[in-house]
């Protein structure tokens, strides 16, 4: 400490007295001195030795000066700045006061004060940012308190040390020497964008004005490399939720400035001011009484208004209305219309009686009754009046309430009316009117019924559907809504607990089992919820409307519970699109289908299609996430700017679970070529979390983009030991991503030290499909076969588990064996084949696939007449299957029979449709698509399809961009003949 106080004190000479040292941070140690000429004192900062022998002292010198131009009453200015002995330093006035961080310590602060605070700061932003200064370091730390205002300190610091080292807008969030404090880093600052503005600003700002309002920072209690992650990935929590008492309009503005997107925050510091000081204007307002004034009173009032509304009335008119929650419905007192005065009491009851019905499940909430009475009490003032239709929609505004429910009560002797209408607010358009009757001891059959009708007519899901909803059990009917709002925000997992919770309370619900079903189609890796779903749909459809059958096939099929044909899926989406052209799912369905499974159809221009569809279904209903999740996807893959830009826009707005956003953006990153933006974000990811790394590695075996780094990826997977021990998917996903991109041998290593809880079977089988098809070492191939016979000729504890393992042995050692011209025991093994499959049917799936692959093998190795017969027999079985089931490996090792077969049967045409039926390329289990890609590309080039053929084969060399060597001369074969087509065709 001494050193360093030393150089400073003999480099500012006799103008300042170093006196004390205050501390400082990792970037800086803190002086006090004196300045003698003006008998002062200053602070003198001094950048840190570690961090001052990275920085040219001259670009910080030239930044340090640009910031010293700021003079603004709510920023401390930079009075000098040097260097001493290397040492860069600056100076600024000391400040009488406590720093914000220092009042934070007794946790959040009043809104008023933190009003004031907050506007202060923004006035001081809105100054720097005018004259090009960015800070990118708001925080408590550097907001001072003194004199009642507060001022911003190290204005342009960080901008000048990054510039200083030449990082220019780069993140320097180094250990020790923070550049940027991670709890109020921009998600753009964290991941080192170039393009990074001053809304870094605005979301520190953001950050900060969370913690003054509710006492922690968004991300709190959690390490430096996690917030960072966070700040990625991840949705704040609600500052409404945090701290209720703040204003509707406060929070909401608190919480754009956290939009994870820059285009989603405000734009500028003086919008922001604009804001806080309409805040400000309005929070100590008092709702006048509408109570007839004196005439005196009344002209003076006049006269004031008029003088006001021309001194200010411009600027009343730039003033926004408060942010609304379309979710709250403000409900007033009802009026009675009955002699009974037993009635009376619902005036005010039926707040109470909608409030414990409408919570916020199924999209609705009522406001709190005695908010509400509260507001409505000051503003009618008197006990028993009422407000007209204008005023009871300010108040609902003033409440933050997106609707308005008027009510009525009609009671006679016989008979209970409840009449309401619901109305936007602020502009009082009509949503809807609905009212119940019934006896007058059915009254809380009657709220039911009401609830049910408001719910439902909100909800989006049409005349015809509502109205079938409303005979449903209320609490059924909130699950299914509140499904329905969560699956449209593509909140798959939380959706399906509320569609099940849906069916348990009302097993004939068929809508919560379509819902069910297509919230569990997302991760549901047991099938139980894909299958009650549907058991509870199909059981009850003959209750569904013709439109909501249209979509139980288009899910389904139309013979369930048979499996549906993939082709016949197709056909009735395409069928309830027409049916239903208006619905959101409809297109989805439709553009779903054709992107998973596109080209096992043959279809044309799949991706194309399929986000046509996708753009048709947001078209129809912006908040609706699902299209958007494969849209953005299809999008980068497409160069489609224009719907990324949209896609990502929407999604951000809707989607609270944005562990999506580190992986798009990779893949959008590898998709320009930005190798340098990939890589970052990639650092950021916690190699805790296999699962967001698999997600990439999807994405890149799909795309073939950034498909070098896979195996890092594959790396960061295998790290995380403890879990892979228990969890073999994801052993197994990170082998089958090194046998996509020819890496056979590591695949192998890696099945031995991983696959620890897999039993030998499933192993061995794997060893024999990967020599067979995949390219790994035929010897190791061989050895399992061998040990697979030995299996198989060893004694079973039942005869379930013998035909089980009969199939499993039998349908991978035959091929291997008739492969390599072995027919030795072919006719005994498709006999006891057939016989293992007829004991266990209806499980044994694809059991005719596996007979008419070894059939049709032995058939074309026999040169048998009826050879020909047996390869289309065969491919018959093939198109017919569903193609949505996780079983492709038989599957994908069927079809390159098939098209193998087929080519030498003369038919090229139908053997590039085998080529292509490779199943879901975007699942990670995927671990023979290079092989399919270079049968697809010679298949099509034979064809003179030579545009299908050149994009199949540099998706094969981006997968094989590092192939183990015994796949070289392949891969050197298929790069000639890629050089060839391309030359044959200009180079397109």
């Amino acid at each position: 400490m001494a050193e360093i106080r030393d150089r400073i004190q003999h480099s500012l000479g006799d103008a300042y007295r170093l006196e004390r040292e205050l501390g400082g941070g990792g970037m800086s140690r803190v002086f006090v001195a004196h300045d003698v000429a003006l008998d002062r004192e200053v602070v003198v900062k001094v950048i840190s030795p570690e961090l001052a022998a990275t920085v040219s002292l001259e670009r910080f010198r030239r930044e340090i000066h640009l910031a010293a131009k700021l003079q603004h009453p709510h920023i401390v200015p930079v009075l000098s700045a040097g260097e001493a002995d290397g040492l860069p330093y600056y100076t600024m006035p000391l400040i009488d006061g406590r720093s914000l961080r220092q009042r934070l310590e007794g946790g959040a602060l009043p809104v008023g004060e933190a009003t004031a605070i907050l506007r202060d700061v923004a006035r001081a932003l809105a100054f720097a940012h005018e004259h090009g200064v960015v800070h990118r370091d708001i925080k408590p730390d550097n907001v001072l308190l003194a004199g009642g205002s507060a001022t911003v300190t190290d204005f342009g610091i960080a901008k000048a040390l990054s510039s200083a080292r030449g990082d220019d807008g780069a993140t320097l969030t180094l250990i020790g020497t923070s550049l940027g404090t991670p709890s109020y880093m921009a998600p753009e600052q964290v991941a080192a964008d170039p393009t990074s503005d001053h809304r870094v600003d605005i979301y520190a700002f953001g950050a900060m004005a969370y913690e003054v309002l509710c006492g922690v920072p968004p991300f709190h209690g959690r390490s430096q490399q996690q917030i960072l992650t966070a700040q990625l990935t991840e949705a704040p929590p609600p500052l409404a939720e945090r701290a209720p008492e703040v204003p509707g309009a406060l929070a909401a503005l608190v919480m754009r400035c956290l939009a994870k997107t820059p285009g989603e925050r405000p734009q500028s510091a003086t919008e922001i001011v604009r804001e806080l000081e309409s805040l400000g204007a309005t929070s100590g307002a008092q709702v006048a009484p509408p109570r007839r004034r004196a005439r005196g009173l009344a002209i003076a009032a006049a006269a004031v208004a008029v003088v006001a509304a021309a001194v200010v009335g411009v600027r009343l008119l730039s003033v926004d209305t408060p942010q609304l929650d379309r979710g709250v419905m403000a409900v007033v007192p009802f009026r009675i219309a009955s002699a009974d005065p037993s009635l009376h009491y619902l005036r005010e009851g039926m707040l109470d009686l909608l409030a414990a019905k409408l919570t916020g499940e199924g999209g609705l909430r009522a406001t709190e009754p005695r908010t509400l009475l509260t507001a409505w009490r000051g503003a009618i003032g008197s006990p028993g009046g009422d407000l007209g239709q204008q005023e009871a929609l300010r108040l609902a505004r003033d409440l933050g309430a997106g609707s308005l429910l008027l009510g009525d009560v009609v009671g006679t002797p016989t008979q209970l009316v409840l009449n309401a209408s619901l109305l936007g607010v602020p502009g009082g358009d009509s949503i809807a009117r609905v009212s119940v009757q019934g006896a007058p001891d059915s009254l809380a059959w009657l709220v039911d019924r009401l609830a049910a009708r408001l719910l439902t007519e909100v909800s989006g899901e049409g005349a015809q559907r509502a109205t079938s909803l409303t005979s449903t059990p209320l609490e059924a009917l909130r699950a299914y809504l509140d499904g329905q709002a969560k699956l449209r925000r593509g909140q798959t997992f939380a959706a399906r607990e509320e569609f099940l919770r849906a069916v348990e309370i009302d097993s004939t619900f068929a809508l919560a089992g379509i819902g069910l079903h297509q919230a569990s189609v997302w991760g549901d890796e047991d099938g139980t919820g894909t299958q009650r779903g549907l058991q509870v749909a199909w059981g009850q459809r003959e209750r569904l409307g013709p439109r909501d059958r249209a979509l139980l096939r288009a899910i389904a099929g139309p013979d369930y519970p048979d499996r549906a044909a993939s082709r016949d899926l197709l056909q009735a989406r395409e069928q309830y699109t027409s049916i239903a052209p208006d619905r959101p799912d409809a297109w989805y369905l439709l553009g779903d289908h054709l992107f998973h499974f596109g080209h096992v159809h043959d279809v044309e221009n799949p991706r194309e299609r399929a986000l046509a569809t996708f753009k048709r279904a947001v078209e129809l209903d912006s908040t609706y996430v699902v299209p958007m999740l494969h849209g953005l996807e299809l999008a980068v893959l497409l160069d489609d700017t224009a719907t990324v830009r949209r896609f990502e826009r929407l999604r951000l707005r809707s989607d609270t679970a944005t562990q999506w956003v580190p992986i798009y953006r990779w893949f959008a990153a590898t998709q320009r070529g930005d190798s340098a933006r990939a890589r970052t974000i990639l650092d950021s990811l916690e190699a805790d979390d296999p699962r967001l790394a698999l997600r990439i590695v999807q994405h890149a075996i799909h795309s073939g983009a950034g498909a070098g780094e896979v195996r890092r990826l594959s790396a960061l997977v295998a790290e995380a030991n403890t879990t892979l021990a228990a969890n073999p998917f994801f052993a197994r996903s990170v082998h089958e991503a090194l046998m996509a991109l020819g890496r056979p041998r590591e695949a192998r290593a890696l099945m031995d030290t991983m696959f620890t809880s897999d039993i030998e079977l499933n192993v061995l089988v794997t060893r024999v499909r990967n020599g067979l098809i995949g390219g790994a070492d035929s010897a190791d191939a061989a050895d399992a076969v061998a040990a697979l016979e030995r299996m198989h000729r060893s004694p079973a504890a039942t005869d379930s588990i013998r035909h089980r393992r009969t199939r499993a042995i039998l349908r991978i050692t035959e091929p291997w064996k008739l492969a390599h011209g072995d027919t030795s025991t072919i006719r005994r093994s498709l006999a006891e084949l057939r016989a293992a499959i007829a004991s266990e049917r209806p499980s044994a799936w694809g059991g005719d696939m596996d007979v008419a692959v070894l059939a049709a093998m032995h058939a074309d190795l026999a040169n048998a007449p009826d050879a020909r017969a047996t390869v289309e027999r065969l491919d018959s079985i093939l198109r017919g299957l569903d193609y949505s089931i996780n079983r492709v490996y038989r599957r994908e090792m069927a079809n390159l029979v098939a098209a193998r077969l087929l080519e030498k049967s003369g038919d090229l045409e139908r053997a590039l449709a085998a080529a292509r039926r490779r199943g879901d390329a975007w699942v990670p289990q995927h671990p023979y698509l290079g092989t399919f890609l270079r049968e697809e590309g010679r298949l099509a080039a034979l064809l003179g399809r030579r545009e299908q053929a050149i994009a199949a084969y540099r998706q094969y060399l981006a997968l094989r961009v590092d192939a183990e060597p015994q796949l070289q001369d392949e891969v050197e074969g298929v790069r000639k003949e890629l050089a060839r087509l391309e030359g044959a065709s200009g180079g397109r």
